[in-house]
């Protein structure tokens, strides 16, 4: 249900996202995030 209200734009997933990390980045991203420097961090693969 929520994959299906994310898909036709009726949740704004997005908005909670404050950066996109690669793997490696995954301990810089818990130290921000502990600091309040971010709120979330997906790690995205490329």
């Amino acid at each position: 249900m929520l994959v299906d209200l994310y898909q036709q734009g009726r949740l704004d997933l997005d908005a909670f996202v404050s950066e996109e990390i690669g793997l490696g980045d995954v301990e810089a991203a818990f130290e921000k995030m502990h600091h309040g420097g971010v709120l979330r961090s997906v790690v995205v693969f490329q």
